[in-house]
């Protein structure tokens, strides 16, 4: 989509036990953490190439979910893959 993004996150278990014991290479102590890394990454390099003063670029917070099963992951997945078949019907959508 133009005007934002969809992802899924993996954590195994050996790496939430790397983030709890602090030996991880990452610095995350939780999933926010590791979305505000990521940002603060975006953002940087987002703005290494355009002009520093353009609008933020995030949203103050985002959704998160947690994947149980193989049904929930297939749904999840099927929305990511048809939401770009949508965005005429998004309200920041410009014909």
């Amino acid at each position: 989509m133009p005007n934002h993004l969809h992802g899924l996150l993996w954590i195994t278990e050996s790496q939430a036990k790397q983030i709890a014991e602090g030996t991880a290479t990452m610095r995350a102590s939780s999933l926010g953490s590791i979305i505000a890394q990521f940002k603060s990454k975006v953002t940087k390099r987002s703005r290494s190439l355009a002009n520093p003063k353009l609008f933020p670029i995030w949203k103050r917070n985002y959704y998160d979910h947690i994947v149980r099963n193989e049904k929930s992951l297939e749904r999840i997945r099927n929305y990511i893959l048809e939401n770009p078949s949508r965005w005429s019907e998004d309200r920041y959508y410009i014909d």
